[in-house]
């Protein structure tokens, strides 16, 4: 929870921003975890290292749980500061939502770090050429999205800051 009593003003367009924003984040989410968990097992072109430890596989099974949790908690923040001020805006704590994103952001880049590095390529079948079927790389243009739209959230934070 916040530590600092730093608050931010948040106007009209700076609520309106972070609501899409949150959508963003929301989809970006729902994807990842969707190309994780919903692709069939024969167009999966990769599989879980053998060597993987009980630590990491642990963490691959928890951080879903989390990343949701986490992102909750964050539109509820959201959400408070809306009905609290409306889309007039209003101050907020400026540590919570900053905080919210940030333990968001290193969450879902330990779950990206731990997919790359203990997925490996199938050996039968798998076509290099075909940019659908190189998963890690789906990996890095997805988590490129992720931090453009982390990255604009958080600016929206640092310009309102009093």
């Amino acid at each position: 929870m916040a530590t600092s009593h730093d608050t931010i003003t948040l106007g009209k367009k700076d609520v309106s921003e972070m609501a899409v924003l949150t959508i963003t984040l929301i989809n970006l989410i729902r994807m990842l975890f969707k190309k994780v968990s919903k692709t069939p097992s024969r167009k999966l072109k990769v599989t879980l290292d053998t060597e993987i430890n009980s630590e990491a596989l642990s963490d691959l099974s928890k951080l879903p749980g989390t990343i949701s949790g986490r992102l909750y908690s964050h539109v509820d923040t959201l959400r408070y500061s809306y009905s609290t001020y409306g889309l007039e805006g209003g101050i907020v704590e400026d540590n919570e939502m900053h905080h919210q994103i940030y333990k968001l952001s290193k969450e879902v880049n330990l779950t990206l770090f731990l997919l790359a590095l203990y997925l490996i390529p199938s050996p039968s079948g798998a076509n290099h050429s075909s940019p659908k079927s190189d998963f890690k790389n789906w990996f890095f243009g997805w988590e490129r999205l992720w931090c453009i739209a982390t990255n604009h959230f958080m600016e929206i934070l640092v310009c309102s800051v009093h």
